[in-house]
């Protein structure tokens, strides 16, 4: 079984960037330029992992968090943000977000 991830990301240098250090991982990629974008990616296919930014147009990390944890509960969530508070870092763990980190952030961590 190959580990599927998913990147939800409108910065386009941002979304290439780690789609490209986690291809070059072995891992099988796919990327979102927002949020409706990855939800209905998330709605057709399987992904252990997504990674979402927190400020996109259309449907914002925290809204993606809660449909994609409803849509498919086993898929871990890690919220990446360059606009990070405590209040967003609880509220989107208590939504069921594996973890939330800060941009900019080192790729191999």
């Amino acid at each position: 079984m190959s580990f599927h991830i998913l990147v939800a990301e409108d910065d386009e240098i941002m979304r290439i960037t780690v789609v490209d250090h986690l291809r070059a991982r072995g891992w099988q990629v796919e990327a979102a330029e927002d949020g409706l974008k990855a939800l209905e990616l998330v709605k057709r296919n399987s992904y252990q992992l997504l990674l979402s930014d927190i400020r996109m147009p259309g449907l914002d990390g925290e809204a993606l968090l809660a449909e994609a944890k409803l849509q498919a509960p086993s898929t871990e969530v890690i919220i990446m943000t360059a606009h990070g508070n405590t209040d967003n870092a609880v509220n989107c763990l208590k939504l069921g977000a594996a973890d939330y980190i800060q941009k900019p952030f080192d790729l191999d961590d």
